[in-house]
């Protein structure tokens, strides 16, 4: 997923939302994530099987605030924020000595900025693998 994302850029800048062409990596559509940036909150428009199947059903629509709770919403939003502020990818692995009761599934994740005018992150797309 990230050379695929830098394919899509130009040098010094990060693709667009509308550079992104989910059936191009058609090995990574059941893992995708696209998400919209909104206030304080992330909203997710596509998502893949294999993360729905993770989160117990059809997540398209909700927002990370509507998803999770507690401490797991909290480094969440904060490795979104990360994404959206330093206009960077950010790479997430849970360990089995960093979960908790709140999730108990080991995962890998990354996450990419992507703009909707040229300089503002307006989405993010990603990728989740579960491990456990």
């Amino acid at each position: 997923m990230l050379s695929y994302w830098r394919s899509l850029a130009n040098p010094g800048d990060f693709p667009t939302r509308n550079a992104i062409d989910p059936l191009s990596i058609p090995e990574l559509l059941p893992y995708i994530l696209l998400l919209d940036v909104e206030n304080q909150d992330f909203r997710f428009r596509l998502v893949g099987e294999a993360v729905n199947a993770r989160y117990g059903g059809q997540i398209k629509g909700q927002s990370l605030t509507e998803l999770l709770e507690g401490k797991i919403l909290a480094e969440t939003l904060d490795e979104h924020f990360c994404c959206v502020g330093h206009i960077a990818p950010v790479f997430t692995r849970n360990t089995i000595y960093t979960i908790d009761s709140e999730d108990m599934k080991l995962y890998q994740r990354l996450i990419l900025p992507l703009s909707g005018n040229g300089t503002d992150v307006e989405s993010i797309a990603g990728v989740m693998h579960f491990e456990a």
